[in-house]
């Protein structure tokens, strides 16, 4: 399944939802971020908010290694799931307090399949049920396709 949204917080979660999707994965440099300003839109995090009242099981995802940023931004959004795609990040992750509730798994990197697919089998998720949601086809999208997992762009949050 394909689908397309402008903006992030346009998603419509109840059509996500009757298709059977279960877990929403979230990229978080423009998708949840902006690239010009690091704070959350209030309007996202109402989506996330709305999602998990819904049942939808959230889970980042990012190549970045600015991990006071990502566990600020998990903290406030209450998403204690986070894919990390640069070597070294799990032992900065694990060491540092802040990100003692977060379940770090592989550092696999899109848009290579054996990452992102070996990371939702670890995390009990299952690509028929999931759906990743990004703003670059070619690294987002393409790393979806190759896992078997639908892909939901969005050109901005």
């Amino acid at each position: 399944m394909f689908r397309f949204s402008f903006r992030t917080r346009d998603i419509n979660l109840v059509m996500l939802k009757k298709k059977g999707i279960e877990d929403l994965i979230f990229d978080l440099d423009n998708t949840i971020l902006s690239l010009w300003n690091n704070g959350l839109n209030l309007k996202i995090k109402d989506l996330i908010a709305r999602a998990k009242t819904m049942g939808f099981r959230i889970c980042l995802v990012s190549n970045s290694n600015d991990f006071p940023k990502m566990s600020l931004i998990c903290h406030e959004l209450a998403i204690d799931r986070l894919l990390i795609g640069r070597s070294g990040g799990e032992v900065a992750l694990l060491s540092s307090p802040a990100f003692f509730k977060f379940r770090i798994i592989y550092r696999g990197s899109r848009p290579k399949p054996w990452g992102l697919g070996k990371e939702l089998k670890e995390m009990g998720i299952s690509a028929e049920r999931a759906i990743v949601i990004g703003d670059n086809p070619f690294t987002d999208g393409l790393g979806a396709f190759l896992a078997g997992v639908s892909f939901y762009w969005v050109l901005k949050p």
